[in-house]
């Protein structure tokens, strides 16, 4: 499958959706979903009041609860030790993780989401985890790194948030 390479440096998040929705099957284009996308996740061009641009968990939550093709089987806020089995679980399951990750640049706290489509006992198929490559391996340890809290220091706490989603049964 094709995934949807992100173009400009604060889409990741409709991005992410849009893959999501490729790998439930749905025929998305950049040109032609992405605008309805952007508003579903509430992206913006704009400093939110923590500094970032694009898109906050809480816009990735209103887009899925809004995609008929997608549904949310669970959500896992924060860093815990189980977090690899809990992913390695559902992805068995035959669901995919949305995954909201932080890390710190030049005093400045950034954020990316990624999709996890496929796991292993050493690595993770992430879409969007590289900007050359739609689709990256990633290490076991790398991605439980990248999961960790971020604590920036006089309260500022920053938890990664993952998504696990599956198709959603068609209506009969």
């Amino acid at each position: 499958m094709r995934y949807i390479k992100q173009q400009e440096k604060t889409t990741c998040g409709p991005i992410v959706i849009l893959n999501a929705l490729k790998w439930a099957g749905c025929k998305v284009t950049l040109k032609k979903d992405k605008p309805r996308i952007k508003k579903l996740t509430r992206w913006t061009p704009k400093r939110y009041y923590d500094g970032f641009r694009g898109c906050t968990p809480y816009g990735i939550s209103c887009a899925l609860r809004k995609i008929k093709e997608l549904e949310i089987a669970h959500i896992v806020h924060g860093y815990k030790n189980d977090i690899l089995r809990k992913l390695d679980s559902h992805l068995k399951r035959g669901e995919i993780a949305i995954i909201r990750y932080y890390w710190k640049e030049e005093n400045k706290v950034c954020g990316h989401y990624v999709l996890c489509i496929v796991g292993t006992s050493k690595t993770y198929k992430l879409v969007n985890y590289s900007v050359k490559d739609s689709v990256s391996r990633v290490h076991r340890k790398t991605l439980r790194d990248l999961l960790k809290n971020i604590d920036f220091g006089l309260g500022e706490i920053h938890l990664p948030v993952i998504w696990f989603i599956k198709k959603r049964a068609p209506v009969v």
